[in-house]
């Protein structure tokens, strides 16, 4: 339970697609919860909460949401010091507080492939916290379009589908925003050059990833669907 006097910090999401659509799974913990986790160094021989406590509280809500499933597989096993986080390590409450994030699948291959082909997978990945507390998924839609700039990026997209865009002919919120000197709409993407072969790519279908552009070395920015490029061997315009 949450107290009154207590912060909610999110941990770790995870993007899930099902064609257009996008959803996050998201993981938020109270930090009075925190503040009663048990603490380990990563050097003790054991973990305050053993791997297969913690299986069987991760496969206990798995089944919850698929009842129709009836055999499952761990497929993965990650232990995470929560502060490896930068946002966490001064936090005294995130000290050397670890948890499990346990990802479980059908044994059936096809019947995970059908979950992930129909945008249920959202419930296959757990994290339970050292004192066997599980930590219900959150799943919520990615609501970034809601802001002026990528409505706007949105509407440009869907007007131009591909090819070069007229910078004086762009909303004012991507000009003032980005100062484009050129840019072009490719595979759902707004590319804004901001200077000779640096700039960003705006994609307003999904905050974590964009498709890959040849030549194009590409890294997010702290902003949901802004992703920031340096264009690599730049061919010579004539």
């Amino acid at each position: 339970m949450i107290s009154a006097n207590s912060s909610v910090i999110s941990i770790q999401h995870s993007a899930h697609y099902h064609g257009a659509v996008s959803q996050d799974s998201g993981w938020v913990i109270a930090t009075n919860i925190l503040a009663r986790q048990p603490h380990w160094d990563g050097q003790a021989s054991s973990l305050p909460l053993s791997q297969s406590n913690a299986i069987s509280i991760a496969l206990e809500e798995v089944k919850s949401h698929y009842p129709d499933i009836h055999d499952w597989k761990v497929e993965n096993i990650l232990v995470w010091n929560l502060s490896w986080n930068k946002a966490f390590k001064n936090m005294t409450c995130c000290s050397n507080v670890w948890y499990y994030l346990i990802s479980i699948e059908p044994t059936d291959d096809k019947k995970g492939v059908d979950l992930v082909d129909s945008g249920q997978d959202l419930f296959l990945d757990q994290i339970v916290l050292m004192d066997g507390t599980l930590i219900r998924t959150e799943i919520r839609p990615n609501i970034y379009l809601q802001t002026p700039v990528m409505r706007d990026v949105h509407n440009v997209i869907t007007n131009n589908m591909s090819g070069s865009v007229v910078v004086k002919q762009l909303p004012t919120s991507i000009v003032y925003t980005f100062g484009p000197k050129r840019g072009f709409v490719t595979n759902n993407v707004l590319v804004l050059y901001t200077s000779e072969t640096n700039g960003v790519i705006l994609n307003p279908t999904s905050p974590f990833s964009v498709p890959t552009i040849q030549n194009f070395y590409i890294t997010p920015d702290n902003e949901p669907g802004v992703f920031n490029f340096n264009e690599l061997n730049r061919r010579v315009r004539e």
